[in-house]
C-alpha cells in the first residue's frame, strides 16, 4: 500500500503524500484501511492534530464494516476531544456497531470500548 510506505519512518517519509494517497483511496474507493489510516492521522498527537477532520474518514470506514474505525469513533464521542463534543447518542451508535462487527467477525484483539 503506497500510503503506508510513504508514512513509514525513514529518509523517504512523506506524510503529505501519504495523506493525499489515503484521502483519494478513501474518497474514491471507500477503502477501509485507507480511511482508517487517514482518520488516525488526524488524531495523532502533534501540530496537525485535528479530531473533527478524523470523523468523516472513520465514518466511511465504519460504514463498510471496519471495526477499529467504529471503535475510534465511539471513543472520540464518549468524552469528546478538541472541537468535538461528547455525544452519548453517537457514542452508543458506534459502540453498538463495533460490538456487532466484533460479534460477526470474531474478537478484535481483546479491545474494549
Amino acid at each position: 500500500h503506497v500510503g503506508c510506505m510513504l508514512s513509514e519512518n525513514g529518509p523517504r517519509r512523506n506524510m503529505d503524500s501519504a495523506v493525499s494517497v489515503f484521502d483519494r483511496a478513501c474518497k474514491e474507493g471507500r477503502e477501509a484501511e485507507s480511511c482508517f489510516f487517514l482518520g488516525k492521522y488526524f488524531l495523532r498527537p502533534g501540530q496537525s492534530r485535528d479530531p473533527p477532520q478524523a470523523i468523516t474518514p472513520l465514518a466511511v470506514s465504519c460504514d463498510v464494516g471496519h471495526a477499529p474505525s467504529c471503535r475510534l469513533l465511539a471513543v472520540l464521542f464518549k468524552k469528546g476531544d478538541s472541537n468535538v463534543d461528547a455525544d452519548s447518542l453517537k457514542f452508543n451508535e458506534y459502540k453498538r456497531r463495533t460490538e456487532e462487527l466484533v460479534q460477526q467477525r470474531g474478537a478484535m484483539m481483546g479491545v474494549k470500548v
